[in-house]
């Protein structure tokens, strides 16, 4: 009989849920008051913990939409600038509008017009080797150098992370030729200095001058540059191209 009841009590006490089993086991009622009260303030902390811990992960969750949001309106923004934020020249989106229009120009009514494509050489390996923020001051002297340098008639476009191109209207291929060397000239006497480092920065620059009866418009100017330039720089850094035969 001890022995059934005993099984009893281990059954209640394993299928009850934990406020009963203490409720039964307390010898008291004032126990028992003590044991449902304590259940109930444990279950109102727990219930409170869990809501803290919810609107903890809304509020999160919602900052970090709003970060998103303002990162996709910033990045909107940019997109409708004519100018690059860091360097304030042209940027890429401005690029083909422009160069479509100086060429159309330049064979409307027979005028000269050149471009120079500059690229910073051996940036892949000094972001590698100083970091990305000498990598922006880098960008951002070069650009200033392209500005002291050219006329206020001409047109500077950053294009991509490393290059910048140049339209100069009119202005014949030698006379290009002595933008590019001043340029160069300029930079390469630069020391860029940032945190106590001292660096040299060398450029290289492709020149095309438009030919109505070479160029189609913008697409082959832009891809001259891009060729004569890579060419030219499997020689090595530093070097101002023009297309063979020039």
């Amino acid at each position: 009989m001890t022995k059934k009841i005993a099984r009893a009590i281990g059954v209640f006490v394993l299928l009850s849920p934990p406020s009963v089993v203490l409720s039964f086991l307390a010898y008291t009622v004032f126990h028992q008051i003590i044991l449902f009260a304590s259940v109930l303030i444990a279950g109102g902390v727990a219930f409170y913990l869990s809501h803290v811990i919810t609107e903890k992960n809304r509020l999160n969750h919602e900052m970090f939409l709003k970060s998103y949001e303002l990162k996709k309106a910033k990045e909107t923004l940019e997109s409708c600038l004519p100018t690059d934020t860091q360097t304030q020249v042209y940027n890429e989106r401005l690029l083909e509008s422009r160069l479509t229009e100086e060429c159309d120009r330049a064979a409307r009514y027979q005028r000269p017009l050149s471009c120079l494509l500059v690229a910073v050489d051996g940036l892949p390996e000094l972001s590698r080797q100083y970091g990305s923020v000498l990598i922006q001051v880098i960008i951002q002297e070069v650009a200033d150098f392209l500005k002291e340098n050219t006329r206020s008639v001409d047109i500077i476009v950053r294009q991509g992370e490393e290059s910048f191109i140049a339209i100069l209207p009119e202005t014949q291929r030698n006379q290009a030729r002595i933008v590019a060397e001043r340029i160069r000239s300029a930079i390469g006497k630069n020391t860029f200095r940032i945190e106590g480092r001292s660096i040299e920065v060398t450029v290289s620059m492709s020149i095309v001058s438009f030919d109505s009866t070479i160029h189609q418009g913008k697409d082959d100017v832009l891809n001259a540059l891009k060729k004569i330039l890579t060419d030219a720089r499997k020689i090595g850094p530093n070097q101002i191209a023009v297309p063979a035969g020039d």
